[in-house]
């Protein structure tokens, strides 16, 4: 049976017309746009974030190579990044801004976006009342102060309390270097270093002992006998010593893996008894002058934690020529900081760094492997870290120098000034017998110690000025060039005292005091 065809449709040619072109009518309609990304309508931005913005343009439909941007009005570049056309807006003055972005649509018309916003980057007003009188070094403070309304304020190791646009801070102890640091809502912050000022005692009588002398009773004894005598109030016992061996078993791992520990005594054994003594226990490290930590560093190969002779080789030091440790070096200043903080939880009252300078001797033979600027400021700069590391627990700071330090304050990087910033009590080496014939007028220091310790201290009440600080000088107590009979003693101790200074340590590299020359009315400092 034959099949039917089915009858033709007849579809007139304007319908036609309009089925051809209904598909691409219909994606031309969608039309194009811009997006921007970076940047949200409304912003604030602060110093930091107008620096640093990139508003990124993100093409949709239109003519990427026709993308225009104007900012208040006027053209701003556009740079080609990672495929990516972006605007930057760094430079832009305080105050209201409008970014516009335009581009061609593929098909008709033009694709717009903005952003209205505004740059900010006033740091927010900030003032902090630090008290100026010298407090003890374990008393609480409170600190007050005032900030822009609406700025967010922190304050490092203290409790803040804030309410409206002032505050206040509460610390445990004494701040040093501690920040206070206002926030706006730009992101915009102001900050202020707070420290404030210790009262170190200003009658302190200590004599000096290493840890095996303090190990040794025929050398302990007679100290312990100066202390029930009242002739002193004060102990400074080595912590780390001149051939960088720590005096105790110290934890520290880099101090354990140097093998630099020799245990003379016990911590807090030691701090305990003497406390119980009623003495005020002074810690001295030997800072840099380190030939333990200087042959480990050799035999690990690193090389940047010594000083160098300018061929790369390691600089020698002292009659057996060892190795000085680098003070420019990150990993030796935060070993010799660190066991500082050990020390000082350990029981001692005080820290005293003694060789903390370069090695004297031309300086130009010298090299220092990432020093930047001057060696006085990175000495200076050393005290700084300690003191914000061991004030938090309740610790004082002291630094040993030579007596000639004060007017020669390059000779081996000890700028006394720049360093009292940061000290509670700076030590003078006044021994006598360093002294040149003739310095400061005195031709015969042995003959007259008096004159050379009364004069020369002159100098270093100068250094200190404007800070609190107290000059405590080393004096000595041991027969080098000459016979220091207790007369001799007690001269050096009455030119520190003609100068107002009543405080006093003493030297003996033997540990070998003369009680003769000490006056049995010593008060307890601590």
């Amino acid at each position: 049976m034959p099949r039917l065809r089915r009858p033709a449709v007849l579809v007139p040619l304007a319908a036609v017309a309009v089925l051809a072109v209904a598909v691409p009518t219909a994606v031309a309609t969608t039309g194009g746009s811009l997006s921007l990304r970076g940047l949200r309508d409304g912003a604030v931005l602060g110093a930091t974030g107008v620096q640093d913005a990139a508003v990124s343009v993100v093409p949709d439909g239109v003519d990427a190579a026709g993308v225009r941007a104007t900012l208040d009005g006027k053209p701003v570049a556009l740079t080609d990044q990672g495929g990516r056309k972006v605007i930057r807006l760094a430079g832009l003055k305080d105050g209201a801004h409008e970014l516009r972005v335009t581009a061609p649509k593929t098909f008709l018309g033009t694709a717009s976006e903005s952003r209205t916003f505004t740059v900010d980057t006033t740091p927010p007003a900030l003032t902090v009342k630090v008290p100026t009188k010298p407090v003890k070094i374990k008393d609480q403070v409170d600190v007050s102060g005032t900030v822009e309304k609406g700025a967010k304020v922190t304050a490092e190791g203290g409790q803040l309390k804030l309410s409206g646009t002032s505050f206040t801070v509460h610390y445990a102890v004494p701040p040093a270097g501690a920040k206070v640091i206002a926030t706006d809502a730009a992101g915009n912050t102001a900050e202020q270093d707070v420290t404030v000022p210790t009262a170190y005692p200003s009658d302190i009588r200590a004599v000096h002992v290493t840890g095996a002398a303090w190990a040794y009773a025929p050398l302990r004894n007679p100290i312990l006998a100066l202390i029930k005598q009242h002739r002193i109030n004060a102990v400074e016992l080595d912590i780390k010593d001149e051939d960088g061996i720590i005096n105790y078993s110290s934890k520290i791992p880099l101090a354990r893996a140097a093998k630099s520990t020799f245990a003379y005594y016990e911590l807090p054994k030691v701090t305990n008894y003497l406390h119980s003594l009623g003495v005020r226990v002074i810690g001295r490290v030997v800072a840099f002058n380190d030939p333990k930590l200087a042959a480990y560093a050799e035999a690990h190969h690193k090389s940047s934690w010594f000083i160098q002779n300018p061929d790369g080789t390691k600089y020698l030091y002292g009659y057996n020529k060892h190795g000085f440790t680098n003070f420019a070096n990150p990993d030796v200043r935060a070993y010799n900081q660190d066991i500082a903080v050990e020390a000082i939880k350990g029981g001692f009252d005080d820290v005293v760094y003694d060789y903390i300078r370069r090695p004297d001797g031309n300086l130009s033979g010298m090299r220092f492997p990432g020093l930047k600027g001057d060696p006085e400021d990175s000495i200076a700069s050393f005290l700084k870290e300690a003191q914000a590391k061991i004030r938090p627990l309740g610790g004082s700071l002291g630094a040993a120098a030579f007596a000639q330090a004060s007017t020669r304050f390059h000779s081996t990087a000890q700028n006394i000034p720049k360093m009292a910033k940061y000290l509670d009590l700076v030590i003078p080496m006044d021994y006598p017998s360093h002294w040149n014939p003739g310095e400061y007028g005195v031709p015969d220091m042995y003959a007259d110690p008096y004159a050379i310790i009364k004069r020369s201290l002159v100098d270093w009440l100068k250094d200190v000025k404007g800070t609190s600080c107290v000059v405590v000088p080393w004096l000595q107590d041991e027969n080098y060039k000459g016979i220091y009979t207790a007369d001799k003693v007690r001269a050096q101790i009455k030119g520190a005292r003609d100068n107002g200074i009543q405080g006093w340590l003493m030297w003996s590299a033997g540990a070998s005091y003369t009680a003769a020359a000490y006056s049995p009315d010593a008060k307890p400092v601590r």
